[in-house]
């Protein structure tokens, strides 16, 4: 076996998967700088191997993961891939793959690419001869040193962990520890011994006594057990009795409740014709209802139209027309003249305005040059100095400046206004023209429209009486629905009621939520689902219980949906819901017998719905009487019911019963689903109803408004003439206010424009004064002013009377032209308006005034009120026969239900009596149990013997023997009623523990010898490693250095060499007589072969499997020690290691004749060789497949190396070396050759050549290209 390939990944310095190539079975040599990972390859070897790496520790994990440049190793693995071509590993394949992968959290180990625990991998190594007491096929940097260090008394505990004395040890130890044990054991057994001598004393003068009592109490029982027999014989005599009178009124009680079902359904039909003959009774009053008002409406329209055709007939209208045109065209004639007069007048009028404005703008400018004057004539005087009556001057000239200015922007705004008003002046006499011409088109269409608006109303209705029909219907529709209603409402309380709150408030909640949802996949309780013939209700109401509220769903989304919403509503709602694709139901198996029937395959309900009414009555059965019920339950395990409701359980039980339907759970749900589904009709008719109401609303709606647009037209058509009218009017009213307007704001313009003429005069003068008052200070006015100023007075006079006199002309013009214009707007064109309005009303009265279309219409009407009259009394006699009938089926119903009080007196009668026939079978019953269990409680039953003695005496004199008994066995009361039995086990553990005692001591002396044994073997065993490591390192050493020789030698306590004899020289053939008579004993315990015979490393495999019970060590101990008193016999004296201090080295290397040098008296590098002769000795002793050397050949001179070299190249033969070295004395006999490189953080390792290895080994580095 040998080491064939290595993988590392993330391990210390090896970060990304490093893969060797396969390894020579021989001799195989890495090179490498210090510090590149030489010796990390040796520690992941020894950390697969468990040589150094047993238990790891988090911190100790984290620190053996790779740390370099990038992300750090979270995870590093080291697998070994081993030849087993020999198959030193058990595993029967010839390769064998070993990993072992750590992280921060995990350790683990695989094999052959699969898991296996520390101790599966420990195990295997070890039967590998992997010690781990000689792990010196591992020798890395520093334990040479240590070995050169070692002091005498270290080399011989070295020697000790290499001839496996540790099983030895914990043998002893172990054997020590059993040997207390037994101590203790012996110790109690002697109490215990001491105390069962006394108890047996003192138990033997009790047996006389329980002699006499054992008689007596057989008696006793014998006497007891007649009595118990005799009363229980009795009371099962009268429960069969009391059953049989049970069995028949039990059959009384069923007859009476099919009698009151019958009843019950005879109450409900009545019940049912009573609401019929009521919902009769209530159509027939909405019939009547409806005939009554269709009578009103019929009356009131016949007394319309013969007011219409009476109307019609008379001649009063047209003499209105005649009289109504005539007044129109008077008042025409009077427009007409009124409007020439207004041509005349208004020149007139223009005439007088134009002269009064020239007046007044002349009268003010004249004003103007007066006031001039004056202002000059006021300065004289007034002024200090020329500059100053400048500056005033030029202050009067800037002031009359900005008026004019104001002035003409004033003026300006006024002509723009007037100008507006004048074009919305004419805006409205053309609207004015219009309106007046559209008063003479407006009788146009008034014909045609009267005629749309008659078919109108004949159309709209025959609509309404086809809604009235309607209207009848869809109110016996919505009473009907208010019926249903109700009654849903009534069993739904019904049913509710018979379910806990909880559950009654969940299943409100679930409807509510699937409605506001629309949950398609909310199906309903199980009640809503099924339909239940009579006949097997009560089976399906013991079996269902309150299953049958339980809510089916589609699947569990929506049930968890209807959860998570139940639990966002308030209250404490609590509801079982079935999701379907949940359900899993199993096979059931039926019985093959024609007498029960399976009781899902009776229940009605949706295919789809299976799985849901399997889950809760699949394994339920109908039988027909209770007891096929019972065998059938006993028989396959069903639940079994019986038409009355009887449940049979498998053990006997019964349970269920009748039902009340008044009471019943199911009863109540199903007659709510009755309810629901009847609702749901009346419903659906009264949804049909509202539809065809609905759409006949919409047609009478549609005619309706046809009329009324029709109407609205008609109305429009006259409310446009009174508009028209009254817009002309008002046209005619803002034309005149314009006109004012206009001649006010004319008015402002003249005097504006006078203003402007007086400022322009004003200012005049004001420049020419500026113009003298260069000179001397203003003297007043020039005697042409002052004359001009005197004339001034007169014309001033003069102008103002021509003013007011044309003014007063121009006011007269006015007032006359405003009265003829008021006259004509406010009454006479008002007038004309309402002459046309009232002549459009009287010709439009008179087209509606149809004589033969009113005959038609009132003829139809009369048709029809004889139909409504005919229907109104046949709707009251249909109320009069319904008013009977339901007097009928009330007396009936009343009838009905006194009869089912009746029946029910007499079933709670037939009840009360079979509850007290059950009291009474209880109270037997519990007596008879009460019997039986005094029975058991008496113990043995005697035999048969003393069971006939008492059989046949009387009763009397049974009850007086026992009394005697009962008074004899007083005297006993002290007495140990199982001193017999006592005695006998004391008797037995006295005999048990002597037995037990003597096997302790035997087992006690047994434990000696094999102590005594162990001792011995471990001295052997030591002695004969010394010997074989002794000769071994003789060899080796004279292999090494030719020219010297080398010894080990045992030291005692004063530091004297000690003879050592070799055992196997001694005695070897007396060794294997020992060991085959051992194998003799080796049924008793396979341990006994380990005390001599077999290698270290057997030994240390076996020593982790030593353990057993105190009864094994004996055996072994005694097998042990019969073996080592035969060895005494035929062996010489084994030495005593305990009286030995070490072993001390002498070696000589150019002498064999020399007494030879200890370790001290060495240099550095002949410690070193020494220490390497003692590790080829050891591992001589106990060889491994492989070994590894790390940097081994540091401190030897060149010979040595030599020599170290050809001593591996020859042992390479018969196992694998892997080792690292500096020198090139290791790579002359190599096989194959290793580089190791350093570089980014990371060791890396490639196959290199023997010329490349020498290189390095030459010049220190290796060949880069060789290695990567």
């Amino acid at each position: 076996m040998h080491i064939t390939q290595l993988l590392i990944q993330g391990f210390k310095s090896y970060k990304d998967q490093t893969v060797f190539e396969p390894f020579s079975p021989r001799h195989n040599v890495i090179v490498g700088r210090n510090g590149s990972g030489k010796s990390n390859f040796f520690w992941a070897i020894r950390f697969v191997l468990n040589d150094a790496y047993t238990t790891l520790h988090p911190e100790e994990r984290a620190a053996l993961l790779h740390e370099g440049s990038g992300p750090a190793s979270l995870t590093a693995f080291v697998e070994i891939v081993f030849d087993n071509a020999d198959y030193r590993f058990p595993t029967g394949k010839e390769t064998v793959v070993l990993r072992r992968t750590i992280g921060k959290k995990k350790d683990e180990y695989s094999l052959d690419k699969k898991s296996a625990t520390r101790a599966e991998v420990t195990s295997l190594l070890e039967s590998a001869g992997f010690s781990s007491a000689n792990p010196y096929y591992i020798v890395p940097q520093g334990r040479i040193t240590g070995l050169c260090n070692q002091r005498d008394g270290e080399r011989l505990k070295l020697l000790k962990d290499v001839a496996g004395t540790g099983v030895y040890e914990s043998r002893r130890a172990e054997s020590l520890k059993i040997l207390d044990e037994t101590h203790g054991k012996r110790a109690k057994i002697d109490a215990l011994m001491a105390f069962i001598t006394e108890r047996l004393e003192e138990l033997d003068k009790e047996k006389t006594e329980l002699q006499a009592f054992t008689k007596l109490d057989r008696d006793r029982r014998a006497l007891e057990y007649a009595m118990l027999d005799r009363e229980l014989d009795t009371v099962s005599k009268d429960l069969d009795a009391l059953d049989a009178e049970r069995l028949d009124h039990l059959q009384s009680a069923h007859h009476q409740r099919d009698l009151i079902q019958r009843a019950r359904n005879d109450l409900e039909q009545s019940a049912a014709d009573v609401a019929a003959r009521r919902q009769e009774l209530d159509d027939a009053a909405i019939d009547r209802d409806a005939a009554a008002a269709a009578v009103g409406v019929l009356r009131q329209r016949g007394t319309e139209l013969e007011l219409q055709l009476a109307d019609a007939q008379s001649t009063e209208s047209a003499a209105l027309l005649d009289e109504k045109v005539a007044d129109l065209d008077a008042v025409r004639g009077e427009i007409a003249r009124l409007r020439q007069q207004l041509a005349q007048w208004e020149p007139e009028a223009e005439t007088h305005r134009t002269s009064a404005r020239a007046l007044a703008e002349e009268l003010k400018a004249l004003q103007a040059r007066r006031r001039a004057l004056a202002a000059k004539q006021g300065r004289a005087g007034q002024f200090a100095s020329t500059a100053d009556w400048s500056a005033h001057l030029d202050a009067e000239i800037a002031r009359v400046r900005d008026a004019l200015a104001r002035g003409a922007i004033t003026h300006a705004e006024l002509l723009h206004d007037a100008e507006a008003i004048a074009s919305d002046l004419q805006r409205a006499v053309a609207r004015a023209d219009a309106l007046q011409g559209g008063l003479d088109s407006a009788k146009a269409g008034a014909e045609a429209a009267q005629a749309d608006l008659v078919a109108a109303r004949r159309d709209r209705d025959a609509l309404a009486a086809r809604r009235k029909e309607l209207w009848a219907t869809e109110s016996k529709a919505s009473t009907a629905v208010q019926q249903a209603r109700d009654a849903a409402e009534r069993h739904e309380r019904s049913a509710m009621s018979t379910c806990d709150r909880a559950t009654a408030q969940g299943l409100r909640m679930v409807r509510e939520i699937a409605s506001e949802l629309q949950l398609d996949g909310v199906y309903g309780p199980l009640y809503q689902l099924m339909d239940v013939p009579d006949v097997y209700k009560s089976p399906v109401e013991v079996v269902g219980g309150t299953s049958i509220f339980q809510v089916v769903v589609e699947d569990d989304q929506v049930a968890s949906l209807l959860l998570k919403k139940i639990k966002e509503r308030p209250g404490n709602g609590r509801v079982s819901l079935m999701p379907l694709n949940r359900l899993r139901v199993k096979h059931t198996v039926y019985p093959d017998d024609d007498k029960v029937v399976p009781m899902v395959q009776q229940i009605r309900f949706d295919p789809k719905f299976q799985r849901a009414f399997t889950q809760v009555y699949g394994r339920a059965v109908i039988c027909p009487d209770l007891d096929t019920a019972w065998a059938t339950a006993r028989r396959s395990g069903l639940t079994t019911v019986t038409l009355q409701g009887d449940k049979a359980e498998r053990k006997g039980g019964m349970a269920g019963g009748y039902v009340d339907p008044s009471r019943s759970r199911l009863e109540a749900a199903l007659q709510y689903t009755t309810a629901l589904r009847a609702l749901e009709a009346a419903e659906r008719v009264q949804a049909e109803a509202a539809a065809a109401l609905g759409s006949i609303d919409q047609q009478v709606t549609a005619a309706a408004s046809r009329v009324q647009h029709l109407e609205l037209a008609m109305q429009r058509r006259a409310e446009e003439g009174d508009g028209t009218g009254a817009d002309w009017q008002a046209a005619k009213h803002a034309a005149n206010l314009l006109e004012r307007t206009r001649a006010a704001l004319q008015a402002q313009i003249d005097k504006v424009a006078a203003d402007i003429r007086a400022h322009e005069v004003q200012l005049e003068a004001l420049q020419q004064e500026r113009a003298t008052a260069t000179g001397a200070l203003p003297g007043g006015l020039s005697a042409a002013e002052r004359a001009e100023l005197t004339g001034m007075e007169q014309q001033l006079a003069a102008l103002r009377r021509d003013w007011q006199a044309a003014t007063a002309a121009e006011a007269q013009a006015d007032a006359r032209i405003s009265q003829a214009r008021s006259l004509l707007d406010n009454r006479l064109m008002r007038k004309e308006i309402d002459l046309k309005r009232e002549v459009l009303d009287l010709e439009q009265a008179l087209r509606e005034m149809d004589q033969e279309r009113l005959q038609a219409d009132l003829a139809s009407v009369r048709t029809k009120l004889k139909a409504a009259q005919a229907a109104k009394r046949d709707a009251d006699t249909r109320i009069e026969a319904a008013k009977a009938a339901l007097d009928a089926a009330a007396a009936r119903h009343d009838q009905q239900q006194q009869a089912l009080l009746d029946r029910q007196r007499k079933a709670e009668s037939e009840e009360q009596v079979l509850a007290r026939y059950q009291q009474r079978r209880t109270v037997l019953a519990d007596m008879r149990d009460e019997l039986k269990r005094r029975s058991r409680d008496l113990g043995v039953r005697p035999d048969d013997q003393h069971a006939a003695a008492v059989g046949n005496i009387p009763h009397g004199q049974v009850v007086l023997r026992l009394k005697t008994v009962h008074e004899q066995l007083k005297k006993y009361a002290h007495v140990n009623k199982k001193a017999l039995e006592q005695y006998a086990n004391f008797a037995k553990q006295q005999e048990t523990l002597v037995v037990r005692k003597k096997e302790l001591d035997d087992s006690e002396k047994s434990i000696h010898n094999l102590i005594e044994s162990l001792d011995q073997s471990k001295d052997e065993a030591i002695q004969r490693t010394f010997a074989h490591v002794a000769s071994n390192f003789s060899k080796v050493f004279e292999e090494l250095v030719p020219a010297g020789r080398g010894r080990l030698v045992m030291l005692d306590q004063a530091g004297a060499e000690v003879a050592v004899p070799d055992p196997d020289v001694d005695g070897a053939e007396n060794d294997h007589d020992d060991n085959m008579d051992l194998g003799e004993e080796d049924d008793q315990d396979e341990d006994a072969m380990d005390v001599d015979g077999a290698s270290p490393a057997a030994r240390r495999q076996r020593g982790g499997r030593r353990g057993g019970s105190a009864a094994t060590a004996a055996a072994t101990a005694r097998a042990t020690a019969a073996a080592a008193a035969r060895r005494r016999r035929r062996r010489p004296a084994a030495l005593n290691v305990d009286a030995c201090s070490g072993v001390s080295i002498q070696v000589s290397f150019n002498s064999k004749a020399d007494e030879g040098l200890h370790m001290g008296q060495l240099s550095g590098g002949q410690k070193s060789l020494v220490a390497l002769g003692l590790i080829f000795a050891i591992q001589q002793c106990d060889p491994a497949p492989f070994y590894l050397f790390d940097e081994i050949d540091a401190n030897l001179d060149a010979q040595y190396r030599t020599a170290v070299a050809n001593k591996i190249h020859a042992l390479a033969d018969h196992a694998q070396f892997i080792t690292t070295t500096f020198r090139p004395e290791l790579l002359a006999h190599a096989d194959k050759f290793y580089g190791v490189s350093f570089k980014d953080k990371a060791s890396k390792i490639q196959c290199i050549s023997r010329d490349d290895a020498m290189g390095f080994v030459e010049l220190g580095e290796v060949n880069p290209v060789a290695v990567q």
